[in-house]
């Protein structure tokens, strides 16, 4: 515990680390029990290692230079995805494409006014008709440049770009990848988060090493709140 406070910085005033430790120990656990382990050590040694041993510091710049730690991370968030619903308010009609959505080659369907919609990142990230052994632990897929991964995450990253008032960000509604959610309420924070769960995997690396004894748990979408109460230690895990 001692170990992650110190990685992500003090916790805040009321209570523990921030809520991306769940996503964090997600990634971290699976990472750890994949065979890629030692790979990702070594293109640690081969980047930043010192002739008499021991790694030099990493600069934000450094980061962007790991491609197997990238890879590694977005296959966990593809395969694990933080988040598992998106919904939105329909503001006026509007006619699905056709496409997988479309319910005939020579029909058009219509989303009324003031319905609800719901993208799925835990249904489109594991669906078969996109993803080559969908539901595999493959970080190899996103080294491909001409794979469908790599073009996943062109739409996500470079798509058409949009302030909304924090600077511009990709929409990334067109991808089957969405890990942080797209358009409009795309998570703000989500260069932060890449940049922080890289390091924390870095650190581990170079640092420790770390066996699970049994088999990496499934997926758990219960919906869950903590409530914290200022000047307790105290958490109180309330079902929704």
């Amino acid at each position: 515990h001692e170990f992650f406070i110190d990685l992500m910085g003090p916790p805040p005033p009321c209570g523990p680390p921030r809520h991306c430790v769940r996503p964090f120990s997600g990634i971290l656990c699976l990472f750890l029990t994949a065979c890629s382990r030692e790979l990702l050590y070594q293109e640690q040694v081969e980047l930043f290692g010192l002739p008499g041993g021991g790694f030099r510091d990493m600069t934000y710049e450094d980061m962007k230079k790991m491609p197997l730690l990238d890879a590694v991370i977005r296959e966990t968030l593809r395969l694990h995805s933080p988040i598992h619903s998106i919904m939105r308010y329909v503001r006026s009609d509007i006619p699905v494409p056709q496409g997988l959505a479309a319910p005939s080659e020579d029909g058009v369907y219509v989303v009324p006014k003031g319905y609800t919609v719901m993208a799925s990142p835990a249904l489109s990230q594991l669906d078969p008709l996109y993803w080559k052994d969908a539901t595999s632990w493959d970080p190899s897929r996103w080294l491909d440049a001409s794979g469908f991964a790599a073009q996943a995450r062109k739409q996500y990253d470079e798509s058409s770009k949009v302030d909304f008032g924090f600077g511009l960000v990709s929409k990334g509604t067109e991808s089957p990848y969405l890990p942080f959610g797209a358009g409009r309420h795309r998570c703000i924070g989500e260069q932060f988060a890449l940049l922080q769960i890289g390091m924390v995997i870095v650190t581990m690396l170079r640092k420790i090493e770390l066996r699970l004894e049994g088999p990496f748990p499934k997926p758990d979408y219960t919906v869950r709140l903590l409530l914290c109460i200022c000047g307790s230690t105290s958490l109180a895990d309330v079902p929704c």
